[in-house]
């Protein structure tokens, strides 16, 4: 028989000093312990307790047999230390101290004797650190090693981690050349099951070894056992419930035949393929099989356990029970959100049956709408919408199945038709009428207020009517209109009451929706973080019920992505949500996808592939037309249109896209915010800017409560935010985008031009010590230049020959630590050059200035300032000459431009003509002209106003 190498379980005994492998016979325990022996680096000692007597004197003295291969002495000093009362366990701990690193493997440890147990647990508890312990049994009482584990001095691997993954039975599989197959899915991974099975060992599989298991066993047993078929966990007192005669030890004989079983306390699990194999015994006398299955079925009902009653009626073919059993357990279920174990329940039962049932119709095809087969479940309702007395019923969720599909015509029509009916409908679909109603307005009309009306109608009648389960549906509506309307206080209320409400009722089921609301809003203020943890609390419900959330969850995760900058994870996250769309029919959610998936090749520069996706998006709205009903689609893709020109160098034809870009699309406000920004950018570079461009884009961006969403677009964008910020535009809310955003914890900020000033997170720092004017001096100096040594700092801040610079550093080192709280304000680098610690984000406003030409601009900057300044006086010292002799007009040109706007921001309207003059001599042009016309004219003078009127015509 071919064997596999556990690389899973060898990595994680790893991981521990003592690992214990409990399971039942067959799932490999002592081929672990094989592998074990075979790939340690250390020396092994391998003792199997079949061949160990029961007292404990002969345990040790087999164990020191053990070791005389490995470390001889030792063993003999165990061996003479044993004599007479058996060694202790601390003594033997003590014996093992100096030996080297050594691996103990034990196996069959169930065979010991009580006091035997006790003895090794102490070992255990005593272990020298430098050994390791492997111990396999197929069941392990002792409560002493439950505390060792509940501690974690032990490990444990159970029968679900010794099972074979899906990978190992592939991988063992293909030894044989088999693929996995339904023979091989119903061993459970139980690894002799899946080994014989594939190998056919002596011609025989899995069953076949568990019929002769069966065999061997006293002939009552073998009698009686197949009438245990029903049951997934034997007692020692089943057969006497149940009449049947076996052995007083039936369950120690089984246990003895190494037959799989899970020992659980007192009683056993058997494995499904022993359960397998009796049902097909008791399969042979058809009356008998249905008897004892029926008979399963009313225990288990006394038992509270509709679903196993219905199981077992289901299994034994019992087709008219199960279904009067499914009519009675089914709603229940439904209430309980339990959408996937009713779609899975129902698909069992004959489907005549079903479709004759009005309560299994309804509520089946509900679940499956539920779960994302919205298509399916519509057809399911559709038996019930052509019979007339029960048409008027299912109208309000025949109307949701064709709003899932994005059918929103039909969806309408059926809607107006259900409104015909609406005295004979319950509270309970009069709210999904109005829930749905609200939904179909707000997407498809983009008519938020009166959605909102509709949806908040829909709440009242719910509360009022006492349908909690219809409020919590109407209540996650409400929020999705709160949220388009950026109403997020009243959004998040409405999520968490929903989630109360669900979860109070134990609709699990529904749970997703109201955390993906939340994530969603969690989403929109940046706390990125919160949102991801939220949506993987929401998908991992989703997934296990099937629903049909899953899709919007991988969405949201996809945005989440893309604003904490991780492309990669973006994109499986949105390629998941097209796959889920597809499987569930949701094409407008596919649509969205398949959109946000080309953004986000985009962003990556990886144009072509974003072209592509982009093209898959547009086919779309052929293959389903009724896409083109939904606004937000539309919009959305007009954006990514316009992205599409902008990348192949059309500007024309994306400002196209992008000039009236609607403002009023809710949850596509930040793709309106960036196509305005957009637009500006194109002004920008076509010398055509304007600030009536930045504030139609600050217009929307304060309306926000993101500030990452613009993270996609920086590389491209960032040019007309600088210029913006230049020019004084919105200055302090642009600079972070313009030139940078700093996550350090503290802000510190520096202002050069006019008067220095320095503030920390916005208030003024205080100075506390000596020098305190050349503190300031030497933060403004560190914050434009880049790290410099001692002496570096001495010539520039005070002179080679004129006092010394380290009275300012200790002030300023011991000013910032008392304004900030950080301990080392001040720190050196491994050049012993002086730079402000990480913990800091210090800015000035000259940051644009230094990062286009670094140390040039300090001389520059000092000679707006006047000549007269004791800003930096190191700067006329020789060292400085070149900085004095460099010209870069760009620089002096920018610092004019701020020095002229604060200039007309105070009304000093001569000081910012002269200003904006000396920038027209470094570059002319149009708009700065057009300034000094104004400026000229507001001054009263006509002679230099006609002036700059001749220059802006010759211009």
């Amino acid at each position: 028989m071919n064997l596999i190498r556990r690389e899973r379980l060898l990595a994680r005994v790893q991981q521990s000093q003592v690992t214990l492998l409990i399971a039942p016979s067959g799932y490999g325990k002592t081929v672990l312990l094989a592998q074990l022996a075979e790939e340690t680096g250390t020396a092994a000692v391998r003792l199997d307790f079949r061949e160990v007597g029961n007292d404990l004197h002969t345990l040790v003295s087999d164990l020191a047999d053990a070791l005389s291969l490995s470390a001889p002495s030792v063993a003999e000093a165990v061996k003479a230390a044993n004599t007479g009362r058996p060694l202790s366990a601390k003594q033997l701990a003590q014996q093992l101290t100096p030996l080297s690193p050594t691996l103990f493997l034990l196996d069959h440890a169930e065979r010991l004797s009580r006091d035997n147990e006790l003895w090794l647990v102490t070992l255990m508890k005593l272990l020298p650190a430098q050994h390791r312990l492997l111990m396999a049994a197929r069941h392990w009482p002792s409560a002493e090693v439950a505390s060792l584990v509940a501690s974690g001095q032990v490990h444990v691997l159970g029968p679900e981690q010794l099972a074979f993954d899906a990978h190992e039975v592939t991988q063992l599989a293909a030894t044989q050349g088999r693929q996995q197959d339904t023979e091989l899915e119903a061993q459970h991974g139980w690894p002799m099951g899946v080994a014989l099975t594939v190998a056919g060992a002596y011609g025989h599989s899995a069953g076949d070894l568990i019929r002769a298991l069966l065999g061997s066993l006293p002939m009552e047993l073998q009698r009686a056992l197949p009438f245990l078929a029903p049951y997934d966990l034997w007692t020692p007192y089943l057969p006497d419930l149940l009449g049947l005669k076996v052995p007083d030890d039936w369950l120690g004989l089984l246990i003895n035949q190494r037959l799989p079983l899970l020992q659980q306390g007192g009683a056993v699990q058997p494995h499904e393929q022993v359960l397998t194999v009796l049902d097909e015994q008791l399969r042979l006398q058809r009356a008998v099989w249905q008897a004892t299955y029926r008979q399963a079925a009313q225990t288990a009902l006394t038992q509270d356990q509709p679903l196993q009653a219905l199981n077992l009626l289901i299994h034994a073919e019992l087709s008219q029970e199960a279904l009067a059993a499914a009519e009675q357990i089914m709603p229940a279920l439904f209430q309980r959100s339990q959408f996937r174990l009713i779609r899975e329940m129902v698909a069992r039962l004959p489907s005549e049956g079903v479709a004759a049932s009005p309560t299994l119709s309804e509520v089946y095809g509900l679940s499956l709408i539920e779960t994302g087969q919205a298509m399916a479940g519509g057809k399911q309702l559709q038996h019930l919408a052509q019979r007339p007395e029960t048409r008027a019923r299912v109208l309000p969720y025949l109307a949701h199945s064709s709003f899932m599909q994005s059918r929103q015509k039909e969806a309408l029509e059926l809607i107006e038709e259900a409104k015909l009916h609406w005295s004979t409908l319950s509270a309970k679909q009069q709210v999904f009428l109005l829930t749905t109603e609200g939904n179909l307005i707000r997407d498809t009309d983009s008519d938020r207020e009166t959605a909102l009306e509709k949806h908040l109608a829909a709440v009242t009648l719910a509360e009022r009517t006492h349908q909690e389960s219809a409020l919590g549906a109407a209540l996650i509506a409400l929020n999705v209109t709160y949220l388009q309307l950026a109403r997020t206080d009243d959004a998040l209320n409405a999520a968490m009451r929903a989630y109360e409400i669900f979860d109070r009722l134990g609709q699990s089921g529904r749970l997703p929706i109201p955390l993906l609301n939340a994530a969603i809003l969690h989403g929109t203020l940046d706390k990125v973080d919160e949102a991801e943890e939220l949506l993987r609390r929401a998908l991992s419900i989703s997934e296990e019920q099937q629903t049909s959330t899953t899709t919007n969850i991988y969405f949201a995760l996809g945005g989440v992505a893309l604003k904490k900058a991780q492309f990669d994870e973006a994109s499986t996250s949105f390629m998941k949500g097209i796959e889920q769309a597809r499987l569930s029919n949701q094409p407008d959610m596919e649509f969205l996808s398949q959109a946000l998936l080309s953004e986000t090749a985009r962003a990556q520069f990886q144009h072509t592939e974003a072209d592509r996706q982009l093209a898959l998006t547009e086919s779309l709205l052929e293959r389903h037309p009724q896409l083109t009903e939904i606004p937000t689609l539309t919009t959305l893709l007009r954006f990514q249109r316009g992205q599409r020109a902008w990348a192949q160098g059309d500007r024309d034809g994306a400002l196209g896209f992008f000039h009236n870009y609607p403002t009023d699309s809710g949850e596509l406000a930040e793709w309106a915010a960036r196509a305005r920004l957009y637009v500006a950018q194109i002004h920008f570079e076509q010398g055509r800017l304007e600030q009536a461009h930045l504030d139609a884009f600050m217009e929307l961006h304060r309306q926000g409560k993101s500030r990452l969403y613009l993270n996609l677009d920086l590389p491209l964008l960032r040019p007309v935010l600088q210029e913006a910020v230049r020019r004084g535009w919105y200055a302090d809310e642009l600079a972070d985008y313009a030139f940078g955003r700093s996550e350090a914890r503290r802000r510190v900020f520096v202002r050069t031009l006019g008067r220095l000033e320095l503030t920390v997170d916005g208030e003024p720092l205080p100075l506390t010590g000596a020098s305190r004017a050349r503190a300031q001096e030497l933060l403004a100096l560190m914050a434009l230049l880049p790290p410099a040594t001692s002496a570096e700092l001495q010539r520039t801040l005070i002179g080679e020959d004129r006092g010394d610079h380290r009275n300012a550093l200790q002030t300023l080192r011991t000013s910032l630590a008392q304004a900030t709280g950080i301990e080392q304000p001040v720190v050196q680098d491994d050049q012993r050059r002086y730079t402000f610690s990480g913990e800091l984000d210090v800015r000035t406003d000259l940051d644009e200035l230094r990062r286009a030409t670094r140390l040039r601009n300090l001389m520059l900057i000092r000679r707006i300032l006047g000549g007269d300044t004791a800003f930096l006086p190191g700067l006329d010292r020789p060292w400085a000459a070149d900085l004095r002799d460099t010209e870069v007009p760009e620089a002096l040109h920018a610092a004019y431009r701020v020095l002229g706007t604060e200039a007309l921001e105070r009304g000093a309207l001569a000081e910012a003509a002269t200003h904006f003059e000396t920038m027209q001599r470094l570059f002319p042009e149009a708009d700065t002209l057009r300034t000094l016309i104004e400026l000229y004219r507001g001054l009263g003078d006509p002679g230099r106003q006609q002036d700059f009127e001749r220059d802006l015509a010759r211009l």
